[in-house]
């Protein structure tokens, strides 16, 4: 299980902020983690770790969420590939010569992982699409859909 922390063992902030997320919207379509769980297909430790902010949140996780507990939600396109596209529309937003070269340099990683997510061929984590939308001067909620923001 890949796990996020800082040295105290405490996850980011916008990890948690999003798991609590997940939490708060659990709770709210009256579901518990067991049968949250059984809903998606996945254990119930998965439900927890996701909520206590141990498991690493990625695109395709909140996705799976989404489907499982916002009425209406649909799986077309999948959420990946919408997410893919606003950070796309967002950077040529911001300048149609930015290229995906100097967004990697601009968030440190590499122009490969921002090919891949912008082509939707890798769910990138919550963190790492939280500093592509920085480096971007735009709040992570104008890629993640209708999510609250990070306060």
């Amino acid at each position: 299980m890949r796990r996020m922390t800082d040295e105290r063992g405490t996850p980011p902030l916008t990890q948690q902020f999003y798991a609590n997320w997940v939490r708060n919207l659990r709770e709210a379509a009256g579901y518990t983690q067991q049968a949250l769980a059984k809903k998606m297909g996945v254990h119930r430790s998965f439900v927890s770790h996701i909520e206590s902010g141990k498991r690493v949140i990625s695109v395709d996780t909140i996705g799976q969420f989404r489907l499982a507990l916002i009425v209406g939600e649909t799986e077309k396109p999948p959420y990946r590939q919408r997410v893919a596209a606003r950070l796309q529309t967002a950077r040529l937003k911001i300048s149609p010569r930015l290229s995906q070269e100097a967004l990697s340099e601009m968030a440190g990683c590499s122009v490969g992982y921002v090919a891949k997510v912008e082509n939707a061929s890798v769910s990138t984590t919550v963190a790492r699409l939280e500093r592509l939308a920085s480096s971007l001067k735009i709040e992570i909620s104008e890629l993640l859909d209708d999510l609250p923001q990070v306060k």
